[in-house]
């Protein structure tokens, strides 16, 4: 999504035309207030307490949306101008003052967010660059009344800036000096008078609340998830005035309200430098915290309560985390306190790890998560530039701070550096294959192949994005060091891998491979291929797409590591959406080609080697558009000349028997679509009798052949 809605920044959009009328501005912030409440409903289906990816991007993303809103509802049309635009961008006639935004917890709370793909960042700074720009235009002594639902400070509250809106909008619509008595019920919508004729205030207030719910740290606090998952409906927000106050319902909940305040309740007496620490206790003593704390914190890996924030407290600690053997104390005591200056902590992390006698520590779980902790979390934020600060010895701490993340300030500023690290490192992995899937060493050589790839995506990114802002060359030697080790042993041992694991319908590990696969391949894919390459490419994302979707149970609960072998749903989501569109296109453009991969991808299902020299053509249904079918079951005769009418329709109203979506990445059976089996199968003894005890769920492939009551 952060890639669809344009970035506050993008000038080319904002000052289209089209956006001047009226009827435009009305019908997309009606649809972003729609599109907010299917995207809330769809990130509080999902538990992310141990999921910090998919966390990161439900922050940022709503983030954007309420950036989004925020920006169209202060266009003023050309046509018939909205009263509320007038008022809310302050340019209607008279005394008035613009009303503004703020970007509340969101820098904080973001600031440790894991952001794996780099349009996250650059999303998070935009935003936070928007809201720093309009607190610009709010005036010191009325700051109270301009500051518009400030849900995380106050909660769900009628403030002054809430009354001086709803005062301004009554007295243009002649409701008289009396709306000021009414201002909850008219902001609530329960007396409708203000609302009907201005519902950007509805959507706007609805789009803000939802946002600032999100960005809540108690998880006990916030909706459960549902493993059913919430529709759009569930998302309506009733909001009501009752004994003088407002509540709010979604979600189920009638007290949605207390989701808010979050901001006063948790920070009353818990300072900026302890968030961290009162966070990690949520964390590991109740349970209640959103998601996994920091794993770039050393106060988050110590076993006790010591809060480590310099070297000298690494000295004194009296546990020190053992990461199961993986690494000395001297050398734990030095990642401790390379984590303690998050400036300088992506080059000194890589450095040490890319040693051939320190790599093998990366089979570590939790030691994958402190480094990956260490390089996509952006750190704090700042709009100034390093180059305009003024120089000091000590400097103070905010001369460390970045815009675009801590990842991309390095990719800006040293990018071959970040590169040759990345590729020492990914060298010594590769030496430790022993050619078997099963060697202790898969851990580590998986997580090389997930850095370079992950890391490559950053580095097409700021290459496109900054070109101005990079030396061209150091750029190409960046790029051309990182491309060799894509399509180099990493790659050729993944593959290997896969293919051994599908032949040995060992499907856990095939869906691991799969994903990292498709990681590596959307890594290739952020460069420019020639047409061998690209077909290479859209060819290993179809399979892992249809793979995956067959073998892996995307309900199952994210584990803090990733649950794909350290990859998590969300990123192997992401790439599906990216290929979707340039694989169909291809698909439909070559139909040699097209037939077949699409064989192939039959062939991989099956499990069987099919090598005749005459394979079927393949071609896109008539009517479904990504759906393919062997051309043997099409229908030709569409216009029924040479059979009974009837006949002729029963055809093209019934599916062929086999049918691949591209768009889904679904095979399709006689109507019937193959997945992973049902938990509920494995609880029967007379299933383990038959099938064996050690059988999973991904082990055996079954479709619903009939629902009855639900079941």
């Amino acid at each position: 999504m952060c890639r669809i809605v344009p970035l506050p920044t993008d000038e080319h959009f904002w000052i289209l035309p089209e956006l001047r009328i009226e009827a435009n501005r009305s019908f997309l912030l009606r649809y972003t207030h729609l599109l907010t409440r299917h995207f809330a409903a769809a990130a509080f289906s999902v538990d992310c307490r141990s999921d910090r990816a998919s966390d990161a991007v439900r922050l940022v993303t709503a983030t954007m949306l309420v950036v989004f809103t925020d920006r169209l509802c202060r266009i003023v049309s050309t046509d018939t101008p909205s009263l509320f635009a007038r008022h809310y961008s302050g340019r209607v006639e008279g005394p008035v003052l613009p009303f503004v935004l703020d970007a509340g917890v969101f820098a904080e709370e973001s600031s440790y967010s894991l952001l794996l793909w780099p349009e996250l960042s650059t999303a998070r700074a935009s935003a936070l660059e928007y809201f720093q720009t309009l607190q610009t235009a709010v005036v010191d002594d009325h700051r109270e009344r301009q500051q518009l639902f400030q849900f995380d400070v106050a909660g769900v509250k009628v403030g002054p800036a809430e009354t001086q809106l709803i005062e301004q909008l009554g007295l243009n619509l002649g409701l008289g000096g009396t709306c000021r008595e009414y201002v909850p019920q008219l902001l609530s919508g329960e007396m409708s008078d203000v609302l009907d004729h201005c519902p950007e205030l509805g959507w706007l207030r609805d789009v803000v609340f939802l946002s600032k719910i999100v960005l809540n740290s108690n998880g006990e606090k916030l909706p459960n998830p549902s493993r059913k998952g919430y529709r759009s409906s569930d998302a309506r927000l009733q909001w009501r005035v009752e004994k003088g106050k407002i509540t709010v319902e979604g979600f189920g909940m009638k007290n949605l309200d207390q989701c808010a305040g979050y901001s006063k309740d948790d920070g009353a007496g818990v300072s900026r430098a302890n968030k961290m620490r009162h966070m990690i206790d949520q964390w590991k003593k109740k349970g209640k915290c959103r998601s996994v704390p920091s794993m770039a914190n050393p106060s988050t890996l110590c076993d006790g309560n010591e809060e480590t924030h310099s070297e000298e407290d690494v000295l004194y600690l009296k546990h020190l985390p053992d990461f199961d053997g993986a690494l000395s104390p001297s050398q734990i005591e030095r990642i401790l306190a390379i984590l303690t200056a998050p400036y300088v902590r992506i080059p000194l992390l890589l450095a040490f790890f890319s040693d051939r006698d320190r790599c093998g520590a990366l089979a570590n779980p939790r030691l994958q998560m402190v480094l990956d902790a260490a390089l996509y979390e952006p750190g704090r934020w700042t709009s100034t530039p390093q180059s305009t600060m003024a120089f000091k010895i000590p400097g103070p701490v905010e001369n460390t701070y970045t815009r675009d993340g801590l990842l991309m300030n390095e990719l800006l500023h040293c990018p071959e550096q970040i590169a040759v690290a990345v590729g020492d490192l990914v060298d010594a992995a590769a030496e430790r294959d022993t050619g078997r899937d099963t060697a202790p060493s898969q851990r580590c050589i998986l997580y090389a192949a997930r850095l370079v790839a992950r890391v490559c995506i950053y580095v097409g990114h700021v290459s496109e994005l900054y070109s101005g802002k990079v030396e061209g060359e150091k750029m190409d030697e960046c790029m051309s060091i990182l491309r060799s080790k894509l399509t180099g042993k990493i790659w050729s041992i993944v593959s290997r891998w896969c293919e051994s694991s599908m032949r040995k319908r060992r499907y856990e590990d095939a869906n691991c491979a799969h994903a990292h696969l498709l990681l590596l391949a959307a890594a290739r894919g952020s460069f420019e291929m020639d047409d061998e390459e690209t077909s290479e490419v859209y060819e290993t994302v179809l399979k892992a797409q249809v793979y995956l979707s067959m073998h892996h149970s995307w309900s199952d609960s994210e584990i803090p590591s990733g649950v794909l072998g350290g990859i998590y749903n969300v990123e192997v989501m992401n790439v599906f959406t990216l290929f979707r569109r340039p694989i169909y296109l291809r698909l439909r453009a070559d139909q040699t080609w097209a037939s077949g991969v699409l064989e192939e991808v039959v062939e991989m299902v099956s499990s069987s080697n099919n090598q005749s020299a005459s394979r079927r053509l393949w071609e896109e249904q008539s009517g479904l558009l990504g759906v393919f079918i062997p051309q043997s079951d099409s229908n030709h005769e569409e216009k029924g000349e040479e059979r009974p009418y009837v006949e002729w329709l029963r055809g093209v109203t019934q599916p062929p028997a086999l049918t691949i979506n591209v768009n889904l990445g679904r095979i399709t059976l006689k109507q019937h679509q193959l997945s992973t089996l049902p938990e509920w199968a494995l609880q029967f003894p007379d299933f383990a009798e038959v099938f064996g005890e050690e059988t999973t769920t991904e082990s055996i492939q079954a479709y619903v052949v009939i629902s009855r009551d639900g079941q």
